[in-house]
């Protein structure tokens, strides 16, 4: 699960750049900006929630059920100790 997680972050981290970061960038004047001329407030809301969603709370989750699923694990090996003679 934790490989998923990594692949997962590698391949959205792509995404963004290339779907986002292309396309809303500009040179004026000699200086480049990035991610900074949506093409509506909306796009950059968007932009802005889903950013969030997908790269905080998506990967928190995956962590808590991992670390969930090992602490699951573990008292179940625990119990299966205590009762063993």
């Amino acid at each position: 699960m934790l490989y998923s997680t990594a692949a997962f972050t590698w391949i959205a981290g792509h995404s963004v750049v290339v779907g986002v970061t292309i396309e809303t960038n500009a040179v004026i004047d000699g200086v480049c900006y990035s991610a900074v001329f949506f093409r509506s407030p909306a796009a950059r809301v968007v932009f802005g929630v889903t950013f969030f969603l997908i790269f905080y709370v998506d990967i928190l989750l995956i962590f808590i059920f991992c670390y969930v699923r090992i602490l699951v694990t573990i008292r179940r090996q625990a119990s299966v100790i205590e009762i063993s003679p």
